[in-house]
């Protein structure tokens, strides 16, 4: 099958998402420092925290909180690209504009191959590859049929048509041992003034 290239492609972010463990726990400060040339073609960096809550009931529903630096998420200049680098993994997200799967594999490969030999994870958990997009259905009353083979259907004697819709699907990939697309469509909010509908096709 030949391979169409859009010259307005639809995506709005491409992500390579790998997901690790350590035996030993990671001095997060390491992480906050890209090698080389990187650090001038990621320039902008900002702390990645998670957040835990913990409810005292005991003490009346009493709720403390605390954060916990797990990482580091980098931007290039024009904020085409970012990249997270954390204690449980590492991804690559390509933002607009879109141009290839190959140059987003390849710097997504360069990136992990920095991150996996600095920092030396025991074992990878996951390993994924996600395409978000926004497709912009003509008109306020675009019809999906025109437009999608995998979409929600009403039956014939149903006369109404679909206003609003989330779908997800989860299929196994053949071949691959736990590998697994899901597939989520669905409206998006109508941006004020909009000529046409918008719908979210996400396939991870």
């Amino acid at each position: 099958m030949s391979r169409r290239h859009y010259d307005k492609p639809p995506v709005v972010e491409a992500l390579v998402d790998i997901h690790t463990t350590f035996s030993e726990p990671i001095e997060i400060g390491r992480m906050g420092a890209l090698a080389g040339e990187d650090s001038a073609r990621y320039p902008r960096r900002q702390e990645l925290h998670a957040m835990a809550l913990t409810i005292n009931l005991a003490d009346g529903g009493a709720v403390a909180s605390t954060q916990t630096l797990v990482g580091y998420r980098f931007s290039s200049a024009v904020g085409d690209k970012v990249a997270q680098v954390r204690n449980n993994g590492f991804a690559l997200s390509k933002l607009p504009p879109y141009d290839s799967w190959e140059t987003t594999r390849d710097e997504a490969l360069r990136l992990w191959a920095w991150y996996g030999g600095t920092f030396r994870p025991d074992h990878v958990t996951r390993l994924a590859v996600r395409y978000v997009n926004r497709i912009e259905l003509p008109g306020k009353t675009g019809r999906l049929e025109d437009f999608f083979l995998a979409r929600p259907q009403l039956p014939d004697a149903f006369p109404l048509s679909i206003q609003s819709f989330v779908m997800q699907v989860r299929m196994p990939i053949e071949g691959m041992d736990g590998g697994v697309v899901a597939l989520t469509q669905g409206i998006l909010p109508t941006v004020s003034g909009a000529v046409a509908v918008g719908v979210m096709l996400d396939i991870d």
